[in-house]
């Protein structure tokens, strides 16, 4: 706390898990682009210093990237995507794209904000899913 005040604020964002399909079950996946748009909109509305999305962007199919990231190119503020298995659930021939598919080609990061540092770990290096 920085006498009486805030530090910064941040944003999460966790497993919007899109796909184009029907309902299975309990879940909706196709209605994440919808979801996801009202939560990144609450979030434009916010004061950030960033938000980091907690892996799963898509539920399964490469192609499922090219619907969901368009809706986080419009959050306002910076984005520190980390993967999820979901993300790898595409075509073997796409598996060593996935993360820069998402921004960041590199497994491990850091960045800082405000004096703090920030380490985003590659919680899929060791996967049956990742890429080899």
């Amino acid at each position: 706390m920085a006498q009486g005040g805030v530090l910064f604020r941040f944003g999460l964002i966790a497993d919007p898990q899109y796909a184009p399909l029907a309902p299975i079950g309990t879940r909706y996946f196709a209605n994440s682009l919808w979801k996801l748009s009202e939560a990144i909109a609450a979030l434009n509305a916010q004061d950030l210093a960033f938000v980091a999305t907690l892996g799963d962007f898509i539920d399964r199919g490469w192609e499922s990237f090219g619907h969901i990231l368009p809706v986080y190119a419009r959050l306002r503020h910076p984005h520190h995507p980390i993967p999820g298995n979901h993300d790898f659930d595409v075509a073997p021939e796409h598996l060593g794209a996935v993360r820069g598919r998402l921004g960041r080609p590199e497994g491990y990061y850091d960045f800082a904000v405000a004096g703090h540092r920030f380490v985003v770990i590659d919680g899929t290096e060791e996967s049956l899913l990742a890429h080899p």
